[in-house]
């Protein structure tokens, strides 16, 4: 269980840098962007960027910082892309420093809790 815990923590931090394009190798034009907003305006909303003919969920800051007909370019786990030749500093968003600290604790939470399971029987 704790293992399948720590999984799970693990895989949550890297869909939420995933989201700053910091993983990604990209070499294409963005062909759209789609704002689709959640329960929260401007709080939980979801862009989807298309790119060199695949679509990634981004973060609000990669979405707002381009357009359709940019051309992108990056290689996987660089900081900067290249947006129509200029430089783009990319980086990791609250959200993924807010897991980063959040996703431990879970773990941490998770071995307390398999731990008095096994101590009880």
């Amino acid at each position: 269980m704790l293992l399948l815990c720590a999984l799970l923590g693990a895989a949550n931090l890297v869909l939420t840098l995933s989201r700053s394009l910091i993983p990604f190798a990209l070499d294409g034009t963005v062909k759209d962007i789609v704002w689709r907003y959640e329960k929260h305006i401007g709080l939980d909303d979801v862009f989807l960027l298309t790119v060199g003919g695949r679509t990634i969920q981004v973060d609000a800051q990669v979405a707002w910082a381009l357009q359709p007909g940019d051309h992108v370019s990056k290689p996987a786990f660089a900081r900067t892309a290249q947006v129509n030749g200029a430089a783009v500093r990319l980086t990791a968003s609250r959200e993924f420093w807010r897991m980063a600290i959040a996703m431990p604790l879970i773990v941490v939470i998770c071995a307390l809790l398999t731990r008095r399971k096994r101590g009880e029987t």
